[in-house]
């Protein structure tokens, strides 16, 4: 679905940016549905929000060669501040980063 609303925009979906997707998907068996667009730029974009409206989220964009841009907010107490991180890591690298902001419960059932 996301391929022909590309083609019709007139642009394509990265073909390096799919591999990945699917690669991360296959990494990842007990993995929540998100939100998943397609960017202008062709790279896939994945997005998690926390279902209870606190703040939460993590947003990947799949870059192709192992490589994906990542943005995190977390809410780690009602009177503390959302910590943001953003960056650019590989599927190891971004792992860690899921465990630092205890991700878990977002991410998989």
């Amino acid at each position: 679905m996301l391929r022909d609303a590309a083609a019709q925009d007139g642009y394509a979906l990265s073909p390096a940016s799919e591999s990945d997707f699917w690669r991360f998907i296959g990494l990842e068996p007990r993995l929540r549905k998100g939100s998943l667009v397609l960017m202008d730029n062709g790279n896939l974009r994945a997005v998690w929000k926390d279902s209870d409206k606190q703040g939460t989220r993590l947003g990947l964009q799949f870059l192709g060669g192992g490589m994906v841009q990542f943005v995190i907010f977390k809410q780690r107490g009602v009177t503390r501040p959302i910590s943001r991180l953003a960056g650019r890591d590989t599927f190891a690298g971004l792992k860690r980063q899921i465990e630092a902001f205890e991700l878990d419960s977002l991410l998989y059932e």
